[in-house]
């Protein structure tokens, strides 16, 4: 759970993130908060081994239910291999949320004519709901303002789709596809320019 509070210019966002955990005593639990400064910047070579395995995690939680174990295995053989994440980089703009020189979660963002692609994001277990994420799409947002921005969900993933409906984001249509041998269905979500997202819990 978490309060954002956002400044800073184009591809360097610096948001104060009110952090709140519970903590446990002989008389109870109760609610410690604090303010720490998160700075939302474009990935460098040196982020990558913290991307990888933000990713690998986030991959595993997410979707070892939902693909084949196969399918899986694969893409983060191939998209999360040394030569898989360089090439990612150098194709388009990998962003990070960057906690006190701790990668908390990154964002591969696509920007395109006509739209911006969110094409994956993931945050680290431990700062989950924490509200990285959300500053993330923010910052994707900020590469165009004016154009729409979009993400493939796969059908199933229901933490994904409500995380984007929440960020006022809605549901387009269904797209199947090929996914490394596995023919999975995924739903494009959509939030154009004239909407403002809510500005409300983490993610």
């Amino acid at each position: 759970m978490s309060d954002l509070l956002s400044f800073g210019g184009p591809n360097r966002r610096t948001f104060a993130c009110r952090i709140l955990c519970s903590k446990v005593t002989l008389h109870g639990r109760f609610c410690l908060a604090s303010f720490e400064f998160v700075e939302v910047r474009t990935a460098t070579t040196a982020d990558l081994p913290a991307i990888v395995s933000i990713g690998f995690s986030a991959w595993k939680s997410t979707y070892d239910d939902l693909l084949d174990t196969k399918t899986v295995d694969r893409y983060l053989t191939t998209s999360y291999s040394l030569d898989g994440i360089c090439l990612r980089l150098e194709d388009h703009v990998i962003l990070v949320a960057d906690h006190s020189d701790d990668i908390a979660a990154f964002a591969d963002v696509i920007v395109e004519t006509d739209k911006i692609i969110v094409a994956e994001v993931c945050t680290a277990d431990r700062w989950r709901r924490s509200g990285f994420a959300t500053e993330l799409i923010e910052e994707a947002q900020s590469l165009d303002p004016h154009l729409p921005i979009t993400s493939d969900v796969v059908l199933g993933n229901h933490g994904a789709e409500h995380f984007y409906e929440r960020r006022g984001f809605v549901p387009g249509e269904t797209v199947q596809i090929d996914f490394f041998g596995q023919q999975i269905v995924q739903r494009r979500w959509w939030r154009h320019p004239d909407i403002v997202a809510p500005p409300d819990g983490a993610s």
